[in-house]
């Protein structure tokens, strides 16, 4: 940014502060006087501080990065905002160097982070949902890193159908822990094993049915089991008769 036009500034859509090295406010546009309810005339020659949730920003931190933009090193962080009625939001703030009728100025640009907030606690709310599931299910499930094909987690069925504790599966190989017993009773089994394997690792969902293998205690034990590809794995589902 080397220049923003008073007479423009009004038409961008995201509120726009312009700073001296004081951090006081020089001119805003109107995205930023509906933003936080305040007038022109308020904002202008006022401070950050108007504007910031007590306890929740470091003024002291604010002001050292206006100086930092206005000393050409550009400037993103977090900050809590507040409107006149008191109501609050979290917000990003990106800080640059910029030019005012011809005198360096800080111009802070600010983005709404309460969308992204919002979908982040989703995803963590899902995780913690798909952890429950993952540990109650009456399958035995491993989750697996796609890279190396080892086991990453596994839950407490899985302890049960393998025998060692989890944290011994924790590390395993997926094809050897899968591996058909050697009598290979159905015939073909390893190679059913390994295509399957190969294509949910490249990301197609799959499975195979009626597979022997080595269960805790040196059992034989026929089961079914399911590939899932997920964004950060592999989830292996193994249904035993």
């Amino acid at each position: 940014v080397k220049y923003l036009d008073r007479h423009k500034s009004p038409m961008l859509p995201e509120p726009i502060y312009m700073q001296d090295r004081e951090g006081r406010f020089l001119e805003v546009n109107r995205a930023a006087v509906e933003m936080h309810g305040y007038s022109r005339e308020e904002l202008i020659g006022s401070t950050p501080e108007l504007l910031a949730v007590p306890g929740r920003v470091d003024l002291e931190a604010s002001k050292a990065a206006v100086r930092a933009a206005l000393d050409g090193q550009p400037q993103v962080f977090s900050w809590w905002t507040r409107h006149k009625d008191g109501r609050e939001f979290p917000r990003e703030i990106t800080l640059v160097r910029g030019l005012l009728f011809g005198e360096k100025v800080a111009v802070a640009m600010v983005h709404d982070l309460r969308a992204r907030l919002d979908r982040e606690e989703a995803l963590e709310a899902s995780e913690r949902r798909y952890g429950t599931v993952f540990e109650l299910a009456s399958d035995g499930m491993l989750l697996v890193d796609p890279d190396s094909a080892e086991v990453l987690s596994a839950n407490r069925r899985a302890a049960e159908l393998f025998g060692p504790a989890r944290e011994d599966l924790v590390g395993r190989e997926l094809r050897q822990l899968l591996a058909p017993v050697e009598d290979d009773l159905e015939g073909g089994q390893a190679a059913r094993l390994g295509e399957a394997l190969d294509a949910a690792l490249a990301g197609t969902a799959t499975s195979v049915s009626r597979m022997t293998l080595r269960g805790v205690q040196d059992q034989t034990r026929w089961v079914d089991l399911g590939f899932s590809p997920l964004e950060h794995g592999l989830l292996v589902s193994v249904h035993d008769y």
